[in-house]
Parts: C-alpha cells; structure tokens; sequence
C-alpha cells in the first residue's frame, strides 16, 4: 500500500503540472492460453489506470517501461521473429501471429469495459544498423498490424538507417521530429509523437504548438522519476539520473526543469484558448475586428520559431511574460466581444 500511495502521489503531481497523460507503470499479465482464450491479470494495471483517470491524466500514453502486457515473447535481435514464434509455441503452443491477435482483441475489449484512458503499446526500442534489426523490426511491424488492427502499436527509433518505412507502418512512431517523420506519417495517416527529456519551457509550450499545427499528434516529457541506485548521487550507476522530479523521505522533491515544464504545458494552454476563440468567432461570424487582432497577434508571435530549429521557440523571462499578457489581453477581448 505504500507504493500505491507514492503512485497517488507522482499523479497528482503530473496533474499539477499540466500533463494529461501518464506512461509507464505496472502492466497486466499474460499467465497462460486456455481452450483458445489468454488468461491475463489486470489487477494493477486497472487500479494504475483508475489512479489515472482520477487525476485527468486521460490522454493517449504510451508503454514504454511499463504499463503493457507482460509475458508476450519478446526479442530484439536480427532473429526476433524466428525466437519469438519459438517461444510462443513453447510456452503457449501457438503461432506467434496467433498469440498476438487473441491477446490484444482481449485487452482491448478490457480496456473498453473499465475505461482504460487509450494504450499505445511500445515493443521497439531503437532498431539500429549495427544491431542488424532494422528489416526484421519492420517485419514485426507488418506482422502485428495485420493480426490486430485495432491496437495502437509504437515504438522509439529516428529516420534513417533503413527506418524511414516505419513512419508508412507503425501506427504511432515516437522520435525527435523532422522532416521525413513528419511527411512520412503525414501521407500514411499515422501519428508522430516528439520525446524530449530537455526540461525546457519553450519546447513544450510554443515550438510543441507549432509542431502540432504542423502535425504533430503527441508530446511526451521524459522521465518523470527516472533515477539511478542512489538518485542523489549520479555515480551509482553507468548512467545518472535524468528526471524532472526525484524521490524523498516526504514525498516528492520538483525541480527548476519541472517548473520550466508546467509553465510551458500553461503557454500551450493559452495558445490553445486562443485559438478556439478565434475558429468559434469565425465559424459564427462574430467579433471579426477582435479575431483578426487576435489572428495577427498569434500569427506574428509564432513566426520566428523555426520547427527544425525548437530553440528558435525560446524567449528572455521578460519576452515570456509580454508574450503571455498579450495572449491573455486577446483572449479577455475575443471573449467579451463575443458575448455582446
């Protein structure tokens, strides 16, 4: 019960902060195949999600390091396939493809009757040349697809390197944005969501409003509590901790980055308010005078933010405080000339 009421703890925070989404967590459970149908444990991933929709987190999220189905074969090397088809017949004494389709109709017929917030479900972590998995990744990818096309499948990878044909694919490519990944997802009719672990205000507020408008399906912040064996003392492990909060004997300790976070998730917000202001004036042919100043405004604002470049989205203190005041100055003016 502890862990549960630090996992209350971390949700509330993120609702704080701004996010509406959650990733990570403890996953449901494959335990075994009987007479055709998958056994699977829910139990903490349906109290994970309830904690979640408790707090508004409700948005898509993805299932990187957690909240997935545990037990699935899995590999990632050049002979994937032929090791998890192995592993399936082994433990589950069916094909591969087989295990797949009945495993994910059954979660998502799950999700439906508790009201899971929607899963994304990561199985790829970075194909690379050099590991000699890209084709047999892209392989995977037709392969699930097929067999179950009401899931959301995802995985963390960049263009290049032979990948560029997973943003034609996979239903839901998590990279760093450029130009390829969003065309490519773009003429698909798939979704590309940015990662970006940086703790910066602006590329979560302006350059992800921006990005979005050109595109973009989702933001994700990482890691939220990501720390090494002593989270204080980065030399613990090979690799330090990299979080926006970290743990502590009363709770939960926020950093700068996770301030600089929630104030640009408010940025965002803004725009966003803005912006509905201004398609709910014209789609009613309303306070064209104030839409307009507004239009320009916004419009001028945004336009030295390069989408390739995301420091171009930043700005001085003083810059984000003006920047605010006049986004909030045109929402007060839309909303009365609207109410006239």
């Amino acid at each position: 019960e502890p862990w549960w009421q630090n996992a209350e703890l971390a949700m509330k925070n993120m609702d704080d902060h701004g996010m509406n989404a959650v990733t990570g967590g403890p996953g449901a459970k494959l335990i075994a195949v009987k007479d055709g149908k998958p056994q699977i444990d829910y139990a903490d991933m349906d109290r994970w999600l309830a904690l979640a929709t408790k707090y508004g987190l409700t948005m898509p999220g993805d299932a990187y390091q957690g909240l997935t189905i545990e037990g699935l074969p899995w590999n990632q090397s050049p002979n994937m396939l032929a090791i998890m088809e192995a592993d399936s017949q082994k433990r589950f004494g069916l094909p591969y493809r087989d295990l797949i389709r009945i495993v994910f109709a059954e979660v998502e017929k799950h999700a439906k009757e508790k009201g899971w917030p929607k899963r994304i479900y990561s199985y790829l972590d970075e194909p690379r040349s050099e590991y000699g998995n890209v084709e047999p990744a892209a392989q995977w990818i037709k392969l699930v697809t097929e067999v179950s096309p009401n899931t959301l499948f995802a995985g963390y990878y960049s263009s290049g390197e032979g990948r560029d044909g997973y943003f034609d694919t996979m239903p839901v490519s998590i990279a760093h944005l450029d130009k390829t990944a969003l065309d490519r997802t773009a003429k698909s009719g798939k979704q590309l969501w940015d990662y970006d672990g940086s703790a910066e205000r602006y590329n979560i507020g302006r350059w992800a409003f921006v990005a979005h408008r050109a595109g973009l399906k989702g933001y994700l912040r990482n890691g939220y509590m990501y720390v090494c064996s002593d989270p204080y003392f980065d030399f613990s492990d090979d690799e330090g901790s990299w979080c926006v909060v970290y743990p502590s004997k009363n709770g939960i300790n926020d950093t700068v980055g996770w301030e600089r976070t929630s104030e640009g998730v408010n940025d965002y917000r803004y725009m966003a308010t803005l912006s509905r202001l201004i398609q709910d004036a014209r789609g009613k042919n309303i306070a064209k005078a104030q839409a307009d100043a507004a239009e320009a405004y916004l419009q001028e604002a945004l336009k030295p933010i390069d989408l390739f470049d995301r420091k171009t989205a930043d700005l001085s203190p003083e810059a984000f405080s003006q920047f605010r005041h006049g986004l909030a100055q045109r929402i007060v003016a839309l909303t009365e000339a609207m109410a006239e």
